[in-house]
């Protein structure tokens, strides 16, 4: 049934559904999706094109989420069905459609898209969107364990979200940085960056990413051998991962968990968290997980001495083990051209955009600059170089509480 003309909601009103449903995506994306399915016949009726394709990405971006990959595909068809003068849409779309792909591991077609992306978020000067892409690009590389291009676009992510006025994009940076110093075993940087960058993690509103961040900070510990720290930070991250964590970074948090308890001789509880990141695996099914899970039951069971236990999960090891040895072997004989073609055009691609990267990093800093003499200029008297009256009023609230705290 169409809705009648009185029902129809103005531009204003659909707006501000479409704030209320991004406001639902972190705590609940499920509930973004139900929003954002009652809003799209009224965005049609009304002919409301932005809000018709915000609401598409929207979508998109929570199917994404919940690993509904074939759906987010879909929404994001029908973006592109709609008009296409909507060049900021177009350069969302791109980045969204890259994160669908690298979720599939279709790593060509993501890095084709998120190299495009950076390209159209210059010319829009959505920074935010260049930020993204370069997380993205950088996590390509982490898919292929080339973990120091990863950190090179990582980094570079960083260095503009330290500039940017949005705090998550800066925590999600933080967390991207950190993964590739323990990745790279430069276990001390984790732990310096991590105190630096706590009060960001403390703030957000993804709180999966606190877990995930002490996370780092614990495995950081576990290889430097300190062990009682790593075992704290570990724990912390498990009491916030079975509140706010998906199954994912829960199983990574057990198994760490697994490794520090047997590494410190605590085999009961090795043996709960390691079984307990079995179950969670199998549930989800990844292959490369569950590898990690049966070699690290073996070695507790060669730690506390119960050779059934350690021979059991070798065998289960070792036959998933060969299985995917004989798929990959497959599919490089049948692939292997193909797969150096998208090589090189991955390499093509980089040495293309590490110019723009140069020249836009060259530009935001003249930018700052700027900014800086600017601000100067407006709290000094051009005559005599003194602070003027916006410059006490900048600096009187503090002055207060200075006065306060030392009650003068």
């Amino acid at each position: 049934m169409s809705a009648s003309i009185d029902t129809i909601p103005s531009l204003a009103e659909l707006d501000q559904q479409i704030r209320e449903a991004r406001l639902w995506f972190i705590p609940d994306c499920s509930k973004t999706i139900t929003l954002m399915q009652a809003l799209l016949p009224l965005a049609r009726a009304q002919g409301a094109v932005r809000q018709e394709a915000e609401a598409q990405l929207l979508l998109a971006r929570s199917y994404w989420a919940l690993n509904q990959l074939e759906l987010g595909h879909t929404a994001l068809n029908h973006v592109l069905q709609l008009d296409e003068q909507l060049p900021q849409i177009n350069a969302e779309h791109d980045n969204l459609r890259a994160d669908l792909y690298l979720a599939a591991c279709e790593y060509s077609q993501a890095l084709k898209l998120w190299t495009a992306c950076l390209k159209k978020a210059l010319k829009l000067h959505a920074y935010d969107l260049y930020i993204e892409s370069c997380l993205g690009l950088g996590n390509i590389f982490v898919a292929h364990a080339q973990y120091g291009e990863a950190l090179r676009w990582h980094d570079l992510a960083l260095e503009f979200a330290r500039k940017s006025r949005d705090h998550e994009l800066l925590a999600e940076c933080f967390l991207h940085v950190a993964a590739d110093y323990n990745f790279l075993g430069e276990y001390k940087l984790t732990l310096a960056m991590s105190k630096q960058a706590e009060p960001a993690f403390i703030t957000s509103r993804h709180k999966a990413w606190l877990a995930d961040w002490y996370l780092y900070r614990g495995e950081a510990y576990f290889h430097l051998n300190a062990l009682v720290e790593a075992q704290a930070w570990l724990q912390s991250a498990w009491e916030l991962n079975q509140q706010y964590g998906y199954p994912w970074s829960q199983a990574i948090n057990l198994l760490a968990l697994g490794r520090t308890s047997t590494a410190l001789l605590r085999f009961s509880d090795a043996e709960h968290f390691l079984t307990l990141a079995h179950e969670k695996i199998a549930a989800f099914g990844s292959q490369t997980l569950m590898l990690r899970a049966l070699n690290q039951l073996a070695e507790l069971g060669r730690a506390k001495g119960d050779a059934k236990m350690e021979w059991e999960n070798r065998r289960l090891y070792n036959e998933m083990a060969i299985a995917d040895a004989e798929k990959l072997a497959k599919e490089k004989l049948t692939s292997s051209l193909d797969r150096r073609i998208r090589e090189l055009d991955t390499q093509l691609l980089v040495l293309q955009t590490r110019q723009e990267n140069l020249m836009l990093r060259q530009k935001s800093s003249a930018d700052s600059e700027l900014l800086q003499t600017l601000r100067a200029v407006s709290l000094q008297d051009p005559l005599t170089g003194v602070s003027n009256r916006r410059c006490l009023d900048d600096e009187m609230p503090v002055l207060f509480q200075r006065c306060g705290e030392d009650q003068r």
